[in-house]
């Protein structure tokens, strides 16, 4: 099975298995932006993350987690994953 493969794979069953239940975004005290997002019944694996479209800080997926002090046009609905599966070189997707 190739790389791409297994991450479609990885993606359609973290969004199968564990929905976001949503993301809020707020406008932080540092005169930036923070985003809540939470997925339901999502069991955290190593090596899966999650950064917004334009930014190149990926976070490790956790049922509950805030991305913070991002500007207003690094705010946004699209999400990236990435996986890095058995020491392979990063995977990704979005």
């Amino acid at each position: 099975m190739d790389y791409q493969t297994v991450l479609e794979k990885e993606i359609k069953d973290l969004l199968r298995l564990a929905p976001p239940r949503g993301g809020v975004v707020r406008q932080s005290g540092r005169g930036g932006y923070d985003i809540n997002l939470e997925f339901q019944n999502l069991v955290p694996r190593e090596g899966l993350t999650i950064s917004p479209l334009l930014v190149q800080k990926p976070l490790q997926l956790e049922p509950s987690l805030v991305i913070e002090n991002l500007s207003l046009l690094q705010v946004s609905e699209f999400f990236c994953y990435h996986s890095t599966a058995s020491g392979s070189e990063p995977l990704q997707g979005d």
